[in-house]
């Protein structure tokens, strides 16, 4: 077998034959048609250099920084389902046959941001499902709630607790002089199972 060094050297050999006529046919020319030849042989090594190696490095760099603001925000997307899920799982992870005690709405109004003496929540009978049962309704009266809150709240009752919005009464708030007071309501909601379709 032969060694790297002279697999080397028989490479060099062959490739000093094949250059010879061009270096006799380089030696042949005027030096001004010498200087010509060289530029050109430099311009195109240049030209292959970049059309081979830089070229496509500079395109890859160029497509990264395209594409990796979509996959940020595709990456940012992913993390927010699966906090939420998490979310949902922790705190209305509930399966729907599994009864609802009022502490689970009263932790669902504090995490939504309701001050404890704003609401009160008492459990109703709720019409029968269909075979005799009564399912749980529940209402909540409130006082000096935070509008913004309660429509936040109400939006999610379904997927956290179960239960959808049966009916909303609301007043706007208002000072013992009647003034309104921005943002804040009284009044009632009331909390159903879902409609069986």
């Amino acid at each position: 077998m032969k060694s790297p060094a002279s697999t080397f050297a028989t490479w060099r050999l062959k490739l000093r034959d094949a250059l010879r006529p061009v270096a006799v046919w380089h030696a042949a020319l005027t030096p001004r048609e010498r200087r010509l030849v060289d530029a050109g042989g430099i311009v195109l090594a240049l030209f292959l250099v970049f059309t081979f190696a830089i070229d496509p490095a500079l395109t890859t760099i160029t497509r990264s920084r395209t594409e990796l603001p979509a996959l940020r925000a595709q990456a940012a997307a992913v993390a927010s389902l699966t906090n939420e899920a998490q979310r949902l799982r922790q705190h209305g992870g509930r399966t729907s046959g599994a009864p609802l005690a009022q502490a689970d709405i009263d932790e669902s109004l504090r995490r939504a941001g309701f001050e404890p003496d704003s609401w009160r929540t008492t459990q109703e009978l709720g019409n029968g499902n269909g075979n005799g049962a009564k399912a749980a309704a529940w209402r909540i009266e409130l006082k000096l709630a935070p509008s913004t809150a309660l429509m936040r709240w109400s939006d999610s009752v379904p997927a956290e607790l179960r239960l959808r919005v049966a009916s909303v009464e609301l007043t706007r708030a208002s000072t013992e002089y009647g003034r309104p007071i921005p943002g804040k309501v009284n009044g009632t909601v009331r909390l159903a199972a879902p409609s069986q379709n």
